[in-house]
């Protein structure tokens, strides 16, 4: 095995709201680099119209295996090379422990011969009843509204346009799905909301169906606001489910932050989940500069109440929102906050975090933002998170 092989790129389908597929979630997004396109040109093998297989065998795909068989460092991959380098666990090296199990058994070549997806990750539409400071009208429908108000008002803010979200009620496409996927061991189920996107009930149905259920792990994303009864029936035919809570802080700074969030909703929701028999839920805190000085208080709380340690996922993008955007007397702030707080190793992690170089100019853009949001949805920051007033 090359070492820098991931095994993701042979086995692994990761679509994206829009119905586009890029090679992991955590491959470089910028310009669409990673996703697959069609060949010797910038157009996207769009799930609306083409095939798992045209994905898979894409010329950029190809060209990454490629890479990584003779022992390069493909560019579409460089945040796990960064991560590597500075010390960190990357999601390659992860997914390589993880899935030992199926390397051997990976085809030896760029080109693929026969598509047999063992990991599926489905991001299923745009639609979406949160819109968090974090996220887009890209993944959440309630965000285009304000995107509309917030493109009026500051000039470097870019109207997305709205493309056509609806590919995943394709019945076609699920069943190509089927037929590409037949020993499927893991299904990651995103969106928007995915408990409000009722299509994919009709895939569990026919995954139920076929038998395939007793050896499938699903694992969801949820933002925690609702949890439908119907689709918890559903979830007792399969071997094992996973929800990972979508939870960035507590009380009304969640419900700032992952807006317009009500904190009853998501404590009653985390109360259905530890009454499931077949079910495992833990918590992803997506930590920027809005929550970054609260990671202990949230943790405890956590800990205290249901026994459970958050995974924490910096904010990449938007940049702005970014720990980037933190001047580095904040930053040296947060290091002596963080001194004797957190466990060791998340610690470390932040740490390793706050040496990203101050850059102004994201700063500027974060106050920016965040004012424009703020009188799009008649709140203000300062009420929430006042601790923001030192640097905005």
């Amino acid at each position: 095995m090359s070492n820098t092989l991931c095994v993701l790129p042979w086995m692994h389908l990761a679509t994206h709201p829009n119905g586009g597929a890029s090679l992991c979630c955590r491959s470089n997004h910028t310009d669409a680099v990673s996703w697959a396109k069609k060949s010797n040109t910038h157009n996207l093998v769009m799930l609306d119209n083409d095939s798992v297989e045209d994905i898979m065998n894409s010329e950029k795909f190809v060209e990454v295996r490629q890479a990584m068989i003779d022992g390069k460092r493909p560019v579409e991959c460089e945040g796990c090379w960064k991560d590597e380098d500075a010390g960190i666990k990357s999601k390659r090296q992860y997914e390589n422990e993880r899935w030992a199990h199926i390397i051997p058994k990976l085809e030896q070549t760029a080109k693929l011969s026969d598509i047999n997806l063992i990991y599926v990750e489905l991001r299923l539409g745009n639609v979406c009843n949160n819109a968090c400071l974090t996220c887009n009208s890209y993944s959440s429908t309630k965000w285009y509204p304000d995107e509309k108000k917030i493109a009026n008002v500051l000039p470097w803010f870019k109207l997305r346009a709205m493309e056509n979200f609806k590919w995943f009620e394709n019945e076609n496409f699920y069943r190509d799905l089927a037929n590409s996927s037949q020993s499927v061991e893991e299904i990651y189920i995103n969106g928007g909301e995915p408990t409000l996107i009722k299509a994919h009930f009709e895939y569990l149905k026919h995954l139920i169906t076929l038998g395939t259920s007793q050896n499938v792990h699903l694992v969801y994303s949820l933002n925690m606001m609702d949890i439908p009864d119907r689709l918890i029936e559903l979830w007792k035919e399969f071997k094992q489910v996973t929800v990972n809570a979508s939870i960035d802080d507590l009380g009304n700074r969640n419900y700032y932050i992952r807006y317009p969030t009500q904190w009853e909703e998501t404590v009653a929701s985390i109360e259905k989940l530890t009454k499931l028999p077949n079910l495992n839920w833990h918590v992803t805190q997506t930590v920027s500069i809005l929550n970054i000085y609260h990671l202990a208080e949230f943790g405890n709380w956590l800990e205290t109440n249901y026994n459970k340690t958050p995974h924490h996922n910096y904010v990449l993008y938007p940049d702005y929102l970014s720990l980037a955007t933190l001047p580095d007397f904040y930053k040296e702030e947060l290091r002596s906050h963080y001194a004797n707080r957190l466990h060791e190793w998340q610690r470390k992690d932040l740490l390793n975090k706050l040496h990203e170089p101050y850059q102004p100019n994201l700063l500027q853009k974060a106050k920016e933002f965040i004012i424009a949001v703020d009188n799009a949805r008649g709140l203000d920051y300062k009420n929430y998170i006042p601790e923001l007033k030192e640097i905005l």
